[in-house]
């Protein structure tokens, strides 16, 4: 019988995943001192591509998906871009911090929207009047289905939002975006991210790691850690882009669970690891101390 639920994973990966609950479990309890230190996370168990994996499993915690267990402290955690009222959630509020439980809704009108209230301008535009190209892709997190199309168009299709295409080419004629971090009121790293030009949504060419300080003024950073808890999100990351012709930053998408950079992705394997004892640290300071 299995303490945890593994959702979307073979009996055996699961069986293999519990094994090693089972033997960290037992060994941190003996480096606690004959105390359990484990974090809830719920309804769902991250999936080990998941950031918060490589960070937790970097700490004296460790991670359960039943609320049966003994639980120190507690993530909403549910890979999916609307969640439903959670009672469950909501009565153990009422006992434990629960991290991200006001972060409900992730699409991307509704990114658009809190951007729009907290820095005063949008990248939506109106595809039915719109001159020239623009960004087309679903409201759903982690499509990845950008399209550039020609405007105006004849009818706008439900589901969908229509954006300004914002230029991000540099003069190496690669796209470049920035994947940025949030630990409640910190932003300890952000990476950049180049692409192809022509494949400016998905593939990633390679990532380098900074300073948010040396892309962001302290106004932006500001009004990014504002957007971040008008979003609830006290945990995530964000996709953000500066448009070239106006110098301006726009958020374009918002994560609650977010993933690793994937393992076939050039990054220099010194800086994978600085990002990571970054994150540890910053996770520590923000949720655990």
């Amino acid at each position: 019988m299995l303490i945890n639920q593994y959702t979307q994973t073979p009996v055996y990966v699961a069986f293999a995943r519990e094994m090693l609950f089972f033997s960290r479990r037992s060994y941190l309890f003996v480096k606690n001192r004959l105390k359990h230190k484990t974090i809830l996370f719920y309804p769902d168990y991250p999936f080990r591509r998941a950031e918060i994996w490589k960070i937790i499993s970097r700490t004296n915690y460790n991670i359960t998906n039943n609320p049966d267990q003994p639980f120190d402290m507690v993530f909403y955690w549910k890979d999916t871009t609307r969640r439903a009222h959670d009672p469950f959630l909501e009565a153990l509020s009422r006992t434990y911090p629960i991290i991200n439980l006001r972060s409900v809704d992730i699409g991307k009108d509704y990114v658009d929207k809190v951007f729009r209230e907290v820095f005063g301008y949008s990248s939506l535009i109106d595809p039915l009047t719109y001159q020239g190209k623009c960004v087309k892709k679903t409201i759903i997190n982690g499509k990845h289905d950008g399209q550039i199309i020609d405007c105006p168009i004849l009818k706008v299709q439900e589901g969908y939002i229509y954006q300004l295409l914002i230029d991000t080419i540099d003069a190496s004629q690669e796209a470049l975006d920035y994947r940025v971090p949030i630990f409640k009121r910190e932003i300890p790293f952000m990476l950049l991210r180049y692409k192809h030009s022509n494949d400016r949504f998905d593939q990633t060419l390679h990532v380098k790691l900074t300073d948010p300080a040396n892309i962001f003024s302290a106004d932006e950073q500001q009004k990014i850690i504002t957007f971040c808890q008008r979003m609830g999100i006290e945990y995530g990351e964000l996709d953000i882009l500066r448009h070239r012709a106006d110098n301006r930053i726009y958020i374009v998408d918002a994560n609650n669970t977010p993933s690793s950079p994937p393992a076939f992705v050039p990054f220099d394997k010194q800086e994978r690891q600085i990002m990571l004892q970054k994150s540890v640290e910053a996770f520590t300071r923000n949720f655990l101390s």
